[in-house]
């Protein structure tokens, strides 16, 4: 009989989950419908060679989300995030990109220090309880990535193992020498990490490397002055990028300031707020000024934290929002105190799905392009169409109809995540937008 009996399917681990009280998140309708002929002609068009192999190590994966608004009948762009290794998702894509850019995450693993029994860290954003945790729906990804990693610990030590941070705080620690992939929350490792010698340790081990852009910053602003250079290696070079939004649109705009595009032409404008004070001030002045904003943590998912201020409401309203966003960003992805800085940006009103035949036609939506690095070139894949879970009215507007996000429309409206979301990479779907090819292009390069 085939060993392969013991190595259980993607699909097979998707279905069975509720058999522990939990649903996997199946994207396979998407990642199916993603036209590869589409793709490779794009990429043919916008991959970029990286000419020194020393940037390899500053840069695994990503992705880039931008709302569609119209102007003077046009379909353009508008810049809203980066989003990298923290985020979920890439399981939108066919399963031969996907192992391209887990090998990219496992190829990372040759920068870390040289220690005998290397620790590395595959952390997820939410809490214990996975209610309230959607990241949870897509945790298989976080697991093909450690287990990558582990793979890549197997051929250079001989050996390897994954653990739970859970298991490993019942043990109270490590119990074998051997290199370690540890999953678990962000929030529950943070707490239990440490410095020591120039060097983090988890319990009793040095921490050489870590899978998130987020938890990574918060580890190097939090011990920078008591680790030696190169001792921790965040897996993905551009974690500050994309942990923080007011750092990429500072970017963006210089890109912008320095190159022309034809469906992309609108800087960010956007201030930082560093404090509970300073956020609460700047939004009451821009309300009362007449602006309409969004402010967005520079860290979350789900789109928790984020708040849109579009509509006249009372002050107490305003302050109660604002207050709900400190809340659950505090919550569920950011250390003590660490919720700064917070970006308070120009809402654009993005324009909705006009086509007549579709089932959400009227609702708002944004596009979403993975960029990865296969090898020594950069490339992009229009992923997918996130759409709102609720119909536009700008006559009574809520949060849910200017929240473009799988993961919360399908929580709202507890549906699969594919009846608010469309392949990107897809002909049919650029007909549903009233995209052409070139769009999809600007956007890739």
């Amino acid at each position: 009989m085939s060993s392969d009996i013991l190595n259980i399917s993607l699909g097979t681990l998707i279905e069975t989950s509720s058999l522990f009280d939990i649903q996997l998140d199946d994207r396979s309708e998407i990642k199916n419908l993603q036209n590869k002929y589409l793709v490779r002609t794009l990429q043919e068009n916008t991959s970029k060679k990286l000419t020194n192999s020393d940037y390899f190590k500053y840069f695994t994966f990503g992705c880039m989300d931008f709302i569609v608004y119209e102007e003077d009948k046009e379909k353009k762009f508008y810049f809203i995030e980066i989003n990298g290794t923290g985020m979920a998702g890439i399981s939108n894509l066919p399963d031969y990109y996907f192992n391209i850019i887990t090998n990219s995450i496992s190829q990372n693993i040759e920068f870390i220090q040289d220690d005998d029994y290397p620790v590395i860290l595959v952390p997820f954003s939410g809490t214990d309880c996975y209610k309230t945790s959607g990241s949870i729906k897509l945790v298989y990804e976080r697991i093909l990535y450690a287990q990558a990693i582990k793979n890549v610990l197997r051929e250079e030590f001989g050996k390897s193992t994954i653990l739970t941070f859970k298991n490993l705080l019942n043990q109270s620690g490590f119990t074998q020498d051997i290199p370690t992939v540890v999953m678990g929350y962000v929030k529950d490792i943070y707490d239990h990490i440490h410095a020591k010698d120039g060097r983090l340790y988890l319990f009793n081990r040095p921490v050489a490397a870590s899978l998130h852009d987020q938890f990574c910053c918060d580890l190097l602003k939090k011990f920078q002055s008591q680790i030696d250079k190169d001792s921790f290696v965040p897996i993905n070079g551009i974690n500050k990028l994309a942990a923080d939004k007011g750092v990429s649109y500072q970017l963006y705009n210089d890109l912008l300031s320095k190159k022309s595009y034809n469906y992309i032409d609108r800087q960010v404008i956007f201030n930082f707020a560093y404090n509970k004070e300073d956020l609460f001030k700047q939004v009451l002045d821009n309300i009362d000024a007449g602006k309409k904003i969004v402010i967005k943590p520079h860290s979350s998912e789900l789109g928790r934290g984020i708040e849109f201020f579009v509509s006249k409401e009372p002050k107490y309203k305003i302050i109660r929002k604002i207050e709900e966003s400190l809340k659950y960003t505090e919550q569920f992805y950011s250390p003590s105190g660490n919720v700064f800085p917070y970006t308070i940006s120009e809402y654009v009103d993005g324009t909705t799905i006009s086509n007549s035949t579709h089932p959400l036609k009227g609702h708002k939506y944004e596009v979403r392009i993975v960029v990865y690095r296969e090898n020594n070139e950069i490339k992009s894949f229009p992923s997918l169409v996130k759409i709102a879970s609720e119909k536009y009215d700008p006559k009574n507007i809520s949060r849910y109809m200017l929240l473009n996000n799988v993961a919360a429309s399908t929580g709202k409206k507890k549906s699969a995540s594919t009846n608010f979301s469309l392949p990107a990479c897809n002909y049919k779907t650029l007909k549903t937008l009233g995209f052409s090819k070139y769009h999809l292009e600007e956007l890739c390069n």
